[in-house]
């Protein structure tokens, strides 16, 4: 604003006033610079070298990775293929067969409908973390979080016009597939597990339906008092809890 309003006036004065605004501006910023950068180090190394990998220039998203005959990747695009080529190789393709018949028979019960009320689309979005990677649509968890209040209703319309028609946009369909390493030789793929980034809109609609799905499997009594995975409040531990319990009985 100063600079425009020198480049008007030509005046001494607001060029003084600007250039005295922008030392001023360039001061505060050095001293919040190195204030943060000090605090970085008192939080220990780990701290330190996250500080140093991100203001690193030459960020690597694909690593190199090693053939079949043993010699190096030329390049990203090679190494890419490589580990898709692995992933595709572990990955396991479920038979399409009918589910095997429930234990206990239940009446004919439906979940007709899926609710995406802005209500609920809201609570979703403020439950978003905002240190989440986007996904392929670029959204940004932060910018999602923030504006949840103005964009649940669009998105509420959205959410129900894709569940009526069965039809989901293109860019929710794909993820970013982005490999992380675990251990051993960094140049061999099966050292790498996959992990798919989707759309942040896509995870919300997610946590919608499912809940509404639990709702509606807990209400009507479905699911087996037996069942442990995939539940809240439930894992190995119950699972163990329940057996230990038996046994001791059995064995009283």
């Amino acid at each position: 604003m100063l600079w425009n309003k020198f480049k008007v006036s030509g005046s001494q004065y607001d060029y003084d006033q600007h250039r005295g605004f922008s030392n001023k501006s360039k001061s505060d910023i050095r001293s919040a610079k190195y204030r943060y950068e000090l605090n970085v180090t008192k939080r220990g190394p780990k701290a330190v070298y996250k500080f140093v990998r991100g203001k690193m220039l030459s960020k690597v998203s694909v690593p190199i990775m090693c053939k079949n005959d043993n010699t190096l990747a030329a390049n990203e695009h090679q190494s890419a293929n490589l580990l898709a080529d692995f992933f595709q190789s572990v990955f396991t393709s479920e038979p399409h067969t009918n589910l095997p018949p429930c234990l206990s028979p239940h009446k004919e019960l439906f979940l007709s409908n899926i609710d995406f009320t802005e209500e609920l689309v809201l609570a979703e979005l403020i439950k978003i973390s905002e240190k989440s990677s986007p996904g392929p649509d670029g959204l940004s968890p932060l910018i999602l979080k923030k504006c949840a209040s103005w964009i649940a209703g669009p998105l509420s319309h959205i959410m129900t016009l894709s569940f009526l028609n069965s039809v989901l946009p293109p860019i929710r369909l794909q993820a970013l597939i982005t490999p992380i390493y675990k251990k051993g030789d960094k140049t061999k793929a099966e050292h790498y597990k996959l992990i798919s980034l989707t759309s942040i809109c896509s995870k919300v609609m997610e946590r919608i339906i499912c809940n509404q799905m639990f709702r509606f499997l807990n209400d009507q009594s479905i699911l087996s008092a037996n069942q442990h995975g995939f539940l809240p409040g439930r894992s190995t531990v119950t699972c163990l809890l329940q057996c230990l319990n038996t046994w001791t009985i059995s064995l009283d």
